[in-house]
């Protein structure tokens, strides 16, 4: 069968192994996570194109033509995205024509005919596309096994490094385009088909060392950035994790300690033996000021408050916003008499204090906590409260 239209259940194979090939190479598209645009009508073209080369004699040079049109169609406008494609377009392809080439001239070799009269015979095309479909079916489907290649082929194709490689790799196809030429001569010279074999597989030798040298250069680099990425990453995350502690140290309206971090501290000196004081304020009248001017004015009165409050303790006091209206002070190294004496000083002089809304009056208690003290910090957080208790008792009566 030299001439004419080929049309029998041979286009079986082909037609199976082109769908193969396609879902393989959208496979290995979606997996570079490159052309994101490639669609099906993409591969529906080579898919044509290939059935069309098995049913008709095409000259391999214009097949060759045709199905790298085929995946130029969908190239992307942006340059950026244009290099990585480019790149990986020039090697598929590249790689199509070694394999079908090293078919078409072993095949030749071993059946001791000419390489044109080969491709004449519908049979003879169908098996050099099908072998090649098959074995470039079976590198794309690996190709999702090679995670660190291709996260350093995702991340540098399109880098600098990359563009004599694929100056080289046109190159490279060009003269592959050139080679198959040969494949149309009718000479019956024995040795031809030997040359087209030993340029094809040189070529493909060539393009294999360079692409471990290039792909060698580029992990450094990749391994850099990752490197560099990663520092970022972790100290955006440190610093992420330092906002959300020191969030939950702070009242967010009173900008004064946090009841977590004040048992946090209680805990702490318990856990070093340290003797300290904790009082325990209860304001008397925010009630009023929330009914009287409403609650803004109860936020404003108890951020006012805090900051007066703020101003008559020292730098080593921990300041804190239990919940509500109530509040703690942690006196370090201070006994509970002298602990009631200043805070008693404190009330004095809040409730002397000019341009309030209200008196700054409040309820206090005071728990002392001794050196060999046994006790919990829910237990001396709840000393405190009811000494506080008693202190309003004491004031109402």
């Amino acid at each position: 069968m030299h001439e004419g239209i080929y049309w029998g259940w041979g286009l079986l194979l082909p037609l199976f192994l082109s769908a193969l090939w396609g879902g393989a190479s959208l496979r290995a598209m979606a997996t570079l996570k490159s052309l994101s645009h490639y669609r099906l009508r993409v591969c529906l073209l080579a898919f044509l194109s290939t059935i069309l080369w098995s049913m008709v004699q095409i000259p391999l040079p214009l097949f060759y033509l045709i199905t790298f049109a085929c995946y130029l169609f969908p190239l992307h406008q942006q340059a950026e995205f244009r290099a990585k494609e480019w790149f990986l377009i020039g090697l598929f392809h590249l790689c199509f024509m070694v394999i079908q080439l090293s078919v078409i001239g072993v095949t030749a070799i071993v059946v001791s005919r000419p390489m044109a009269t080969l491709l004449q015979n519908a049979v003879w095309r169908i098996f050099s596309i099908s072998i090649t479909l098959a074995l470039g079916s079976v590198l794309l489907f690996l190709l999702p096994r090679f995670e660190l290649p291709l996260a350093v082929l995702r991340s540098q194709a399109g880098s600098e490094e990359v563009k004599p490689f694929l100056l080289f790799l046109r190159l490279c196809s060009i003269f592959l385009f050139l080679d198959s030429i040969l494949c149309l001569s009718p000479l019956e010279w024995p040795l031809l088909p030997v040359l087209l074999l030993g340029s094809t597989i040189l070529v493909g030798f060539l393009v294999t060392r360079i692409l471990f040298h290039i792909y060698h250069l580029l992990k450094i680099r990749y391994l850099e950035e990752e490197h560099h990425r990663l520092q970022a990453e972790l100290g955006a995350k440190e610093q992420f994790a330092r906002e959300l502690e020191k969030q939950s140290q702070r009242d967010p309206l009173t900008q004064t300690y946090s009841r977590t971090y004040l048992l946090h501290e209680i805990a702490s000196r318990l856990a070093q033996r340290r003797p300290f004081s904790l009082v325990y304020l209860d304001l008397d009248r925010l009630k009023a000021v929330n009914d009287q001017y409403g609650h803004q004015a109860g936020d404003e009165y108890l951020i006012q408050f805090s900051a007066l409050f703020q101003t008559k303790l020292r730098k080593t006091d921990i300041f804190a916003r239990i919940g509500g209206d109530e509040f703690a002070v942690l006196i370090p190294d201070c006994s509970q008499e002298d602990a009631q004496e200043r805070i008693r000083q404190i009330r004095t002089a809040l409730e002397l204090a000019p341009d309030s809304q209200a008196p700054r009056s409040f309820s206090y208690g005071v728990a002392g906590v001794s050196s060999d003290s046994h006790e919990t910090a829910a237990q001396i957080m709840n000393q405190a409260d009811q000494a506080m208790y008693q202190d309003k008792r004491r004031a109402r009566s």
